[in-house]
């Protein structure tokens, strides 16, 4: 669903690829204190870790030489990987290029600002934060499960 979603929101971007991370795209078997929300000794080991493996296999075999990620205002474990990559990725060839996030009504958007409109119901807000192609997803039947369980679950992610 992510990748539908990153390919649509970026089909109009002549120099951009979207490639399948498979399980591998910080998942919670590369990175499991992502889905934490404390930040800890072992986020900032494994956020390394994860550094490493993108810059040293993952980079190599798709001739990535620029990775892009946002400023993280929020998250701790977030900005712990943006650091962890600015150590890591320049040793391997590839550069790391920090883009300020988006913003929306004086504050950095965040997947967390999205999920809480979600759960309010509050689809004016949701609007304002998210790609056409995201809301145009988001207002489908197809997405209907996850908003439920947005709705009456209270997990991070």
């Amino acid at each position: 669903m992510r990748e539908a979603l990153v390919r649509a929101g970026t089909a109009t971007l002549g120099n951009v690829v979207v490639a399948s991370g498979g399980s591998y795209c910080v998942s919670g078997a590369t990175f499991p204190a992502y889905y934490l929300k404390e930040k800890s000794q072992a986020a900032e080991l494994q956020a390394s870790l994860d550094a490493e493996l993108f810059a040293a296999r993952i980079a190599p075999a798709f001739g990535v030489k620029k990775r892009f990620v946002g400023t993280e205002p929020y998250c701790q474990v977030t900005a712990a990987y943006n650091r962890a990559m600015a150590a890591v990725l320049p040793r391997h060839g590839v550069e790391l290029v920090e883009l300020a996030r988006a913003e929306s009504g004086g504050a950095a958007i965040s997947a967390s600002a999205v999920r809480a409109a979600l759960k309010d119901g509050n689809l004016a807000r949701v609007a304002e934060l998210v790609p056409a192609s995201t809301l145009d997803w988001l207002v489908s039947p197809e997405a209907a499960p996850i908003i439920t369980a947005l709705r009456t679950g209270s997990g991070r992610h």
